[in-house]
């Protein structure tokens, strides 16, 4: 039988808590709040290291629907 790492909700915003985004919700609305609201106020440095997660996240495994569309979302909230 083969194991498929499956990205849920949680394993979002515990990824999202190791970078300093505390998120007051579990879902989808409150989470984007939160990304945008912690974008507002650091530094490139930071910035930086939230991309570098939207992209592991993309390449851990297969994202629940929810999860993809923030990593997306979160994706074009970076500046190009």
């Amino acid at each position: 039988m083969m194991h498929v790492d499956l990205v849920d909700m949680d394993d979002l915003i515990t990824d999202l808590d190791q970078i300093g985004i505390e998120c007051t919700g579990h879902d989808v609305d409150s989470v984007k709040n939160s990304i945008d609201k912690w974008l507002e106020s650091v530094d490139s440095i930071q910035r930086d290291r939230f991309s570098k997660l939207i992209f592991s996240m993309e390449q851990k495994g297969i994202l629940l629907p929810d999860i993809e569309n923030v990593v997306h979302w979160g994706a074009q909230r970076l500046p190009q």
